[in-house]
């Protein structure tokens, strides 16, 4: 089927095209204009669009005067576990779902789906409370069945095991880690692969282990690439989970650490052209890895190639 070129049309996206980029860039551009503006200026009304020579010093007290560059690094920190995790996480899921034949394998998958429909925000008390304690889960299980009053009324020792997570790298991250975005679309990707090459590794004599490692990861680059810049972005610019769980401002995230640069009755030394400024170098790190990984991305999403 050819679709006629109409010259009518190609005006018409364009004009829509145009209409959308501005939307989608002027509140950028106003944020850039107040990142260089010095506190007077973006204070006194009406908002100027011109922009100002107070850019660099800005940036430079927000990052060294404000403390912003250790936010930006537990960041940084957190993203890189997150996206490492769910990489491993996914890919592995997936594999199992899509090339090992067992029961109730739909099943077990249409059970990690339905988790998609359950975002952080709304089993946030639950899993906040497994920070706080990561071993409730086992100690409630092994109350339920008996256990720990079997092993108190013989020993007579109570068991209770406590290990918390709140203010660590690995309370904040391992909740990110546990969604089945990765999975969902590692298994379509894998689900494109031709069963040839998949006999052809047996004929090989190719274990599992080996055709995992050895065939299907070098091919799943692109949605490698796909799921790391989805998961640093999502992770870098989460706000919710990290503002609850690292009260200790050591362990505090670029977006959360915004807010101390927002002036508000309870921070009345806080400046607009801090903020801007904050929110600025925080657009950065998410804005390189989707310049690095652009053409990866975009292959791994809608690629049919195998």
């Amino acid at each position: 089927m050819m679709i006629e070129r109409s010259r009518n049309f190609t005006i018409l996206s364009h004009i829509v095209l145009a209409v959308g980029a501005f939307i989608v860039l002027t509140p950028i551009a106003i944020l850039l204009i107040g990142a260089t503006q010095s506190a007077e200026q973006i204070s006194t009304p009406p908002f100027s669009l011109v922009p100002g020579s107070s850019f660099f010093d800005n940036i430079s007290e927000v990052w060294n005067g404000k403390g912003f560059s250790h936010a930006i690094m537990n960041s940084f920190i957190i993203s890189l576990i997150v996206v490492a995790g769910k990489c491993v996480l996914a890919s592995i899921t997936a594999f199992v779902v899509v090339f090992f034949r067992f029961r109730f394998a739909k099943v077990i998958f249409w059970m990690i789906f339905v988790t998609l429909m359950l975002p952080l925000e709304v089993r946030i008390v639950p899993t906040y409370s497994v920070a706080a304690n990561m071993f409730e889960p086992i100690q409630f299980f092994l109350n339920m069945i008996g256990f720990s009053w079997l092993v108190e009324a013989v020993f007579g020792y109570t068991m209770h095991f406590e290990v918390n997570v709140i203010n660590t790298y690995a309370g904040i991250a391992i909740p990110l880690i546990a969604t089945a975005s990765g999975t969902f679309l590692f298994r379509q990707y894998f689900k494109q692969i031709p069963g040839e090459l998949v006999e052809a590794a047996k004929v090989d004599g190719a274990g599992a282990l080996r055709f995992f490692i050895d065939i299907l990861l070098p091919i799943s680059k692109p949605m490698f690439a796909a799921l790391i810049t989805i998961m640093f972005i999502s992770s870098f610019n989460t706000y919710m989970w990290p503002l609850m769980v690292a009260t200790d401002k050591d362990m505090m995230t670029a977006v959360t650490s915004l807010t101390n640069l927002i002036p508000s009755e309870h921070n009345l030394n806080a400046t607009w052209n801090y903020a801007l400024a904050g929110a600025t170098i925080t657009l950065l790190p998410p804005l390189a890895v989707i310049i690095l990984l652009q053409k990866w991305f975009i292959k791994g999403l809608v690629s049919k190639e195998k």
